[in-house]
């Protein structure tokens, strides 16, 4: 039983390095472009924009989620 639990903490962890090194590459590679181009400003824009996104939409999410499980707990008592 153990030994499954191992195995599947391996896998997952090679699919994220797997996952994390896919982002990683697409990133530098966008990174040089942009560079060669002169464009690194354009670049650190788009990548300030999209983490701002995320930030927000990943806030909003979770105020929502948290405000939906506050209601459910206290419609359950």
């Amino acid at each position: 039983m153990r030994s499954r639990f191992i195995l599947f903490g391996l896998a997952a962890i090679v699919i994220a390095a797997l996952i994390i090194l896919g982002v990683a590459d697409q990133f530098f590679v966008d990174f040089l472009w942009f560079t060669s181009l002169g464009y690194r400003d354009v670049f650190s824009r788009i990548v300030a924009a999209q983490v701002s996104i995320f930030t927000v939409v990943w806030v909003a999410a979770f105020a929502m989620i948290g405000v939906n499980a506050l209601v459910a707990l206290g419609l359950s008592q």
